[in-house]
């Protein structure tokens, strides 16, 4: 065999032990950056996560585009049958960080393909309602997910996603509880 492609080889295995290496001990080298680069960026406003984590889990912003975050803030007294009004101030605030950070403004390939399906031309969006989660979520039965006591919802993200508060939905670590 050729002594160039037995080196590219040799480099090959070693970069991919390396890249598994990491992965296996914290995945905080080259491993989890490519992989991060899948996922949706985590929340890094500490007011949006204390504000909305109080009754729900505290969605990425990468989940919606900038018009699905501005409807959402726009209508908080009837956020999904609940009054959520917020300080002007303070939800100027997170709107702005929403729409600074939404789905359509991330290099996230997870984000890119939230922003890629239309949404609903009026009316609130909902993440759970959106294309391209139904099309990753609807093989889904609902006796794992809104017929299962522990989950209740697809709008728990963090019930099966074990990793979704830090932005990583991939599959490989989803565990549904009671399944």
């Amino acid at each position: 065999m050729n002594k160039m492609i037995v080196g590219a080889l040799s480099a090959l295995l070693f970069t991919g032990g390396a890249l598994a290496d990491a992965a296996a001990n914290g995945g905080d080298g080259l491993w989890a950056r490519l992989i991060s680069g899948r996922d949706v960026p985590p929340i890094s406003s500490e007011r949006y996560r204390t504000e909305c984590s109080g009754c729900h889990f505290a969605y990425q912003p990468g989940l919606l585009p900038a018009d699905g975050w501005a409807r959402i803030m726009g209508a908080l007294d009837d956020h999904f049958g609940d009054d959520a009004t917020l300080d002007p101030a303070v939800a100027k605030e997170l709107s702005d960080y929403l729409t600074a950070n939404a789905a359509n403004d991330t290099r996230s390939i997870r984000s890119r393909a939230f922003a890629a399906y239309p949404l609903p031309a009026d009316g609130i969006p909902r993440i759970s309602k959106t294309a391209f989660f139904q099309r990753r979520h609807g093989v889904i039965p609902a006796r794992l997910v809104k017929d299962n006591p522990q989950v209740k919802s697809f709008s728990q993200c963090d019930k099966c996603h074990r990793l979704a508060e830090q932005g990583q939905f991939h599959e490989s670590s989803v565990i549904i509880p009671g399944a």
